[in-house]
Parts: structure tokens; sequence; C-alpha cells
């Protein structure tokens, strides 16, 4: 995290790719703590975030990353980036989840889930997903978006725990079969879930905070 400086900043630059609810949250508890200092934020999807930082690299604009998955994090290209920082309290942060060099620590953690909307499944007379297999049923075929796993970093989670819970090969094999109900990729992680609230579709994958 490129924080150095910072306590004695008048005003910082945050990039960050936390949910609009998320970060308005935790920036009123920040403004406690830290009344007079000013914070620009710019929020950008996961993909987004990193195309910025590296076509930014040779002049960042940004003073600290946060909010940000850490599968992007850890790009070399990034991580070469980043300036180590330790906060306080920074031992109760468990080892696994910093970088043993401070560049980086995780904050947050999220789990994939997927959201219905039961108007649209009485509707459609469709039955109630009750597991991620069941999503493989072609009577939902058109009915289930998904986050983009190139822009999403919800969407990259989910690709990601479906392959660590099958395995690659078997993994694989049901992202295909769930490609064929996909109706469409949302760019957002929290967007599919509010689409199936609206009512424009029956079923969305996201994380268990949009849901």
């Amino acid at each position: 995290m490129a924080l150095a400086g910072v306590a004695q900043a008048e005003t910082i630059t945050v990039y960050t790719s936390y949910e609009e609810d998320e970060l308005a949250a935790f920036l009123e508890e920040m403004k406690q703590d830290l009344p007079d200092l000013d914070v620009d934020v710019l929020r950008l999807s996961t993909g987004d975030l990193q195309a910025r930082i590296l076509a930014e690299s040779a002049n960042p604009q940004h003073d600290v990353i946060w909010g940000w998955a850490v599968t992007s994090m850890v790009d070399p290209r990034i991580l070469e980036l980043l300036e180590a920082y330790e906060p306080a309290n920074l031992d109760r942060v468990p080892a696994r989840f910093r970088d043993p060099e401070g560049r980086w620590f995780a904050v947050t953690g999220y789990m994939a889930a997927f959201c219905v909307n039961n108007e649209v499944l009485k509707a459609k007379n469709l039955p109630m997903p009750t597991s991620w297999e069941d999503l493989l049923d072609p009577v939902y075929e058109g009915e289930i978006v998904m986050p983009n796993p190139a822009s999403s970093g919800t969407g990259y989670l989910q690709i990601a725990s479906i392959l660590q819970m099958k395995g690659e090969e078997a993994g694989w094999e049901y992202l295909r079969g769930l490609d064929k109900n996909i109706a469409q990729y949302i760019k957002s992680g929290s967007k599919p879930c509010n689409a199936a609230s609206q009512g424009e579709y029956a079923i969305g994958a996201s994380l268990a905070l949009g849901a």
C-alpha cells in the first residue's frame, strides 16, 4: 500500500473496488478517527482498477489502494509499485492474510452466493434452486446473471472457488454447463443480485453481502 506521508496529508486519493454501501460505511467511520483528512475516492471494478493502476504506473495518481482483490494485488506488476506500511494492530491480522513484506493486508473477506427472485420463479413455474449444482438445470436457461470474471473480483472469486472445490477438470466441466444457462455476464459483482431483485432475471450470482 502506498501510504507514506498520509498521516501529515490533508487530502489523499484512494482507489477502491468496494461496493458503494460498504465504502460509505467505512468512510463514515474513518471520519470519526480522522476528521481533518479529506478523501478523494475513485471506485472502479476490480479489472478496470487494475488496468488503471498499471497505466499510471510511471506516474501514480493515488495514495492508497483500499478494498481491492488480493488476487490482483499479488500481480508482480502491482506488487512492485507498492510501499510497505504497518498500521496499528497489524499483528491481529493472521499472517496468511498479509504480505510478508508489508505491502498489502486483507481487511475484509467475501463468500460467493446466489440470490433468487421468488416472484419470478413462481411466475415462470421454476423450482427453487438450493445449491450451485441446481443452477445447471436446463429450466434456468436464460434466467441467470453472473459477474464477468474478467472485470469483477466477485466473478473471479466465484470461478476460483468452484475450481478449488471441484478440481480443475470437474470445475471447468461445471462452468461450461453453467454457461449454457447464463443470460448475461455483468461487469459489477453486486449487480446480478440487484437485477434479480428487480425482476429482470430469476437468479443472480453475486456475493453474500449483495444477497
